[in-house]
């Protein structure tokens, strides 16, 4: 039967990397780890892990027992201090938690952190894909905590009234069609797009086509931005070859497309978790951000043409290494 003390010592390897490294943290000898790990492949019929010399990386069927953890254990965590609490006759009002999210890997595991966080709370979301946007309805007091992203070269403003924890920044890649004459390479010059038609997705970051212009112009190439519409539509134009554009490294496969990284180029994207000062979420931001990387590094770990791309450029600081 599968009991939270499984889940838990799935967690604990996967955010080490190791299952010595864990069992120190879980308290428990190795042998001891190794043993309830056994007994976790059995029970969902798969290996969770493959180990080697360098540690322990998460299979696909780890990745997803991993990240159905990361949402069940504090709900149960939740569970055991609410009725603690009301067993002892504390207040248990509920504060309103109002997010803001944009398209990313990160708002699935700031929800979790939050309900860990602070149990009683009511957590409303809402889609906002301008992040100028989100820190306006933090300033007025319209939202609690915004998760967004930014270009690194057209940081947003950093208004008193909020605080702004960044969790990483990560490389941008070209989306093309899989039968495009580039799509064999490991990276591409932005100078060999310079006769495509670039896509603006329609929810995308208000300062998209700027930041595209920068970049371009640092190739010295003008780009043609072409196509201004939903994201499934921009899929459908990349995958018959009518177009590209850049996306996160951490998106999900699709048909038809290949994402490849950008040689030598500047396209970077930064991830945001901003919350308001005067909201009792503030003194939870560390935490909140902590866990939107961890998340966010699970994702990245998806991916095979990330983790080659990690793999050949030295880590910064909010880089994580990824092995192949």
């Amino acid at each position: 039967m599968l009991e939270a003390r499984h889940l838990r010592i799935v967690r604990a390897i996967s955010d080490t990397g190791s299952l010595t490294k864990a069992a120190v943290e879980l308290g428990l000898t190795q042998p001891a780890l190794t043993h309830q790990l056994h007994r976790m492949e059995r029970l969902f019929g798969g290996t969770l892990f493959v180990r080697d010399r360098r540690g322990a990386r998460p299979t696909p069927l780890g990745l997803h027992v991993i990240e159905r953890a990361r949402v069940v254990l504090p709900s149960m965590d939740a569970l055991v201090r609410e009725a603690r609490i009301l067993a002892e006759g504390q207040d248990t009002s509920a504060p309103q938690i109002r997010v803001a999210i944009h398209p990313s890997p990160l708002p699935v595991a700031v929800v979790a952190a939050l309900r860990e966080a602070m149990p009683y709370s009511q957590v409303s979301l809402r889609n906002e894909s301008s992040g100028q946007r989100q820190l306006e309805l933090l300033a007025t007091g319209a939202l609690e905590v915004a998760i967004l992203t930014e270009y690194p070269n057209l940081p947003m403003p950093r208004p008193a009234e909020i605080v702004v924890h960044e969790v990483v920044t990560e490389p941008l890649f070209v989306a093309l069609s899989a039968r495009h004459v580039l799509a064999g390479r490991d990276e591409i010059s932005l100078a060999d797009l310079a006769t495509e038609s670039w896509i603006i997705p329609e929810d995308a970051e208000a300062r998209t086509a700027e930041h595209l212009r920068q970049i371009c112009d640092h190739a010295g190439i003008v780009p043609n931005i072409a196509y201004r519409v939903t994201s499934q539509v921009a899929r459908d134009l990349i995958s018959r070859g009518l177009a590209i554009t850049l996306f996160q490294p951490t998106a999900a496969p699709t048909d038809g497309v290949a994402f490849r990284p950008l040689k030598g180029c500047p396209a970077e994207l930064r991830h945001v978790i901003a919350v308001r000062a005067a909201s009792p979420v503030a003194r939870f931001g560390a935490e909140l951000a902590e866990a939107a990387r961890i998340s966010y590094w699970n994702h990245a770990a998806r991916s095979a043409v990330y983790r080659e791309w990690l793999f050949r450029h030295p880590p910064v600081a909010d880089r994580r290494p990824v092995t192949r």
